[in-house]
């Protein structure tokens, strides 16, 4: 096991020692994290409401913490760029994690199931961090958080915390757009792509769309995917909702 890349930034890495999108460790990650999901949701279903509620503050420490920890690393690797503040959407993801956790909130819980869930699920498919070995802290980190958000997600659904509920959608669109605005034009400034609204994200479909319609036309093509993604997500419970009234 070679560990002589683990603390090295993207800038400093040697060519061709990361990881294939859908390779062996790709697939591994995903499995891996998978099972270990279902053992902690297992384990969280044993517990009375109070320490289910207590978990989910501690795992939401849990997550702030290991992004401070993944910052102060860059920090002292000297790697720490612009790109690492947490601006991106998973990095966002983070704080509504908290809010959920922390506070009764009912659009912090609406924006778990409505932009956390398919976010973090997005980018554990169409990873962006492949350029790293798989033996590297920022691969580690960027597998396991985007797998901890999936998994605060589902914890709270099975905690009954909330229900996913489609009349909330307008308002988790109108966040989106709360905070894409700014940091459209911080990432001119900054010269960044947070939220990859200014680039598409190397390998997602936004390639796809940024082909078809152009940029910034993959925007257009970005907010209508969103919408097609939680018609997916939210049918099952409108019809559960429709066969179960009460």
């Amino acid at each position: 096991m070679d560990f002589s890349l683990f603390f090295t930034p993207a800038s400093r890495l040697p060519s061709g020692c990361g990881i294939t999108m859908y390779g062996p460790e790709h697939l591994i990650w995903l499995a891996s994290m998978l099972a270990v999901g279902i053992l902690i949701s297992f384990y969280f279903r044993t517990l009375s409401q109070e320490s289910q509620r207590k978990f989910l503050q501690v795992f939401s420490l849990v997550i702030i913490a290991q992004e401070i920890v993944k910052d102060i690393l860059f920090i002292a690797a000297g790697g720490f760029q612009l790109d690492n503040l947490p601006l991106h959407l998973c990095g966002i993801s983070i704080f509504i994690c908290a809010a959920a956790a922390f506070t009764e909130n009912k659009l912090a819980r609406q924006l778990l199931y409505a932009v956390v869930f398919p976010g973090a699920a997005s980018a554990l498919l169409f990873p962006n961090w492949l350029q790293y070995p798989v033996l590297n802290f920022s691969s580690i980190n960027s597998f396991t958080i985007h797998s901890y958000l999936i998994l605060f997600t589902v914890l709270s659904i099975l905690g009954n915390r909330f229900r996913p509920d489609f009349r909330a959608l307008p308002k988790c669109f109108a966040f989106l757009g709360a905070i894409a605005v700014p940091i459209f034009f911080l990432n001119k400034v900054w010269n960044t792509n947070f939220l990859f609204i200014n680039t598409p994200s190397e390998g997602s479909p936004l390639v796809f769309l940024e082909h078809l319609l152009g940029n910034p036309g993959y925007l257009l093509g970005l907010a209508v995917m969103f919408w097609l993604v939680w018609g997916i997500l939210y049918l099952p419970w409108i019809i559960a909702k429709q066969k179960n009234p009460a």
